[in-house]
């Protein structure tokens, strides 16, 4: 399903979403899909341990990652790319 106002990467205009898209135009998006699909090995998700944020190097701008706390109470933010910290206009590091 398509949103009716999509916007580009990088921009400030509001980014529009696709459930489970067939095709990522995107370069980073089409990379980090394929990326999640390879590690998750048939998982729901990939554990911690396989996401290896070198593996990204290319990407780590646009990256963020969360580790959830016990009893799912929390998350830590293990990493904020600098992309994201300029999209969003505050530095969560």
């Amino acid at each position: 399903m398509k949103s009716q106002s999509a916007g580009r990467i990088g921009s400030l205009e509001h980014v529009g979403a696709e459930v489970d898209p067939a095709h990522l135009d995107h370069p980073t998006l089409a990379f980090l899909r394929a990326y999640w699909e390879s590690k998750r090995r048939g998982r729901h998700m990939p554990s911690r341990a396989d996401i290896d944020p070198i593996e990204m190097k290319a990407h780590l701008g646009w990256i963020v990652l969360a580790d959830v706390l016990p009893r799912l109470a929390d998350f830590r933010l293990r990493l904020v790319g600098t992309l994201v910290t300029q999209y969003f206009l505050s530095d969560s590091t």
